[in-house]
């Protein structure tokens, strides 16, 4: 769909290039139009064709100025001709041409503060006190400076946004607050923060990807996982729990093994806690902005080790009390009619409607649970790569051992 606002946008400043005071007006008309360029529009030629003829300008001609310095003097002539709304809709697409990755002028606020055009531009912003209007299109309407800063991904990232959004503050205010963010950033929390689990009496695991962490411990039947992922870009931390039961390893006649992926069983720790925690988001995740000082992030770590402990204790404690004794005394299509439903109880313990076809398939050595999955699998247009590279074989070999459970873990395993 063509972007009508911005193709207004262009008509508009081609007139006030029209009556500026700009020597080299066919430049400035070759810079605009280079913007428009990368917006879906439509030809824009046809509506201010006497003006363009009038300077002699063709058709995707070059500009000789640089996109910060057009707009800059754009900016200027929209002050001088008193073009308010025209001043912050230019503003306000350059902002979000920024964010967007349209326009790229530096990653971060020191960057930006360097450049003596984009400079310009905010004072000029700032001295017109440039604001949200109403029933803006949503490329020239100013943005939210909470909204983006709340999904900014990274001190760089949030500074270069407030150079842009806050006036309140200027730019030298701007570069000692983020220099003073930067000297408090805290990577070594992480560290505290996995040395503190190992202390619980989990045994780290090696060999993980950046910003992961995953530990064991053994128990009579079997062996527990904890799984920690630091998302940097989101500021926060998510755990899972996960377990190996020796009865289904028997079953897949294997040993127990340190591969996150091979879990028969995963829950988010904060599936057994409550749901008030001021230190948790809305995705069921810690908040940990590394940017935070030491005793904040000292208060977080505290806050996630106590919670590791309570949810440890929840979850193995109903996974053993469930699994198998209860388990299989449950009707195994009840379970997979809730679960495709999207109601996914406590105690279907597993994450996917194969996984509860495969255990009570070993368990009572059932053959209808083994033609069920063959149905499942036939009636497959396109086929999961969890299909194709465990199921399909194992449906096709008699007597073959359990294949892996599927759950998110094996899921990017799979992928990778």
């Amino acid at each position: 769909m063509s972007q009508h606002a911005i193709e207004d946008l262009i008509e508009e400043t081609v007139h006030l290039i029209d009556q500026s005071d700009f020597t080299n007006k066919r430049d400035y008309l070759a810079g605009i139009y280079r913007i428009q360029a990368y917006y879906d529009t439509s030809n824009t030629y046809g509506r201010v064709r006497e003006i363009l003829e009038k300077y002699r300008f063709k058709k995707q001609e070059e500009p000789e100025i640089e996109l910060p310095a057009l707009i800059h003097h754009l900016l200027l002539e929209c002050q001088r001709q008193q073009k308010d709304t025209l001043l912050t809709y230019w503003y306000g697409l350059l902002v979000n041409g920024y964010i967007d990755g349209v326009f790229e002028w530096g990653k971060d606020l020191l960057q930006l503060a360097a450049d003596k055009d984009l400079l310009a531009i905010r004072n000029i912003a700032a001295y017109n006190a440039v604001k949200r209007l109403r029933g803006t299109d949503e490329a020239l309407i100013l943005p939210v400076l909470k909204d983006e800063i709340e999904f900014a991904g990274g001190l760089e990232r949030e500074y270069a946004i407030r150079f842009f959004l806050e006036f309140k503050k200027t730019p030298e205010a701007l570069i000692k607050a983020y220099q003073k963010k930067v000297a408090n950033y805290d990577a070594g929390a992480l560290e505290t923060m996995a040395a503190g689990v190992a202390a619980l009496g989990w045994i780290p695991i090696s060999g993980q990807a950046p910003d992961t962490w995953c530990w064991y411990k053994e128990e009579a039947k079997g062996r527990r996982f904890l799984h920690i992922a630091f998302d940097a870009a989101d500021k926060f931390l998510l755990a899972h729990l996960g377990f190996q039961h020796q009865l289904i390893l028997q079953w897949q006649q294997r040993t127990a093994d340190t591969a996150m992926y091979n879990v028969h069983f995963k829950q988010m720790v904060t599936a057994f806690l409550p749901h008030n925690n001021k230190f948790m988001n809305s995705l069921g995740a810690w908040k940990f902005d590394l940017s935070r000082p030491a005793k904040i992030l000292q208060a977080k770590m505290d806050n996630l080790l106590n919670d590791i402990q309570i949810a440890e204790e929840k979850y193995f404690s109903y996974l053993n009390d469930q699994f198998p004794a209860i388990f299989f005394t449950r009707d195994p299509e009840q379970l997979i009619r809730e679960m495709e439903e999207g109601i996914v109880p406590d105690y279907a313990l597993f994450d996917s409607t194969y996984s509860v076809l495969l255990a009570f398939a070993f368990h009572d050595q059932n053959p209808v649970m083994m033609e069920k999955m063959r149905e499942r699998l036939r009636d497959k247009q396109r086929r999961s790569a969890y299909e194709t590279k465990y199921l399909a074989p194992f449906l096709a070999q008699e007597g073959a051992p359990m294949p892996p459970l599927h759950h998110y873990f094996l899921q990017h395993q799979i992928a990778a």
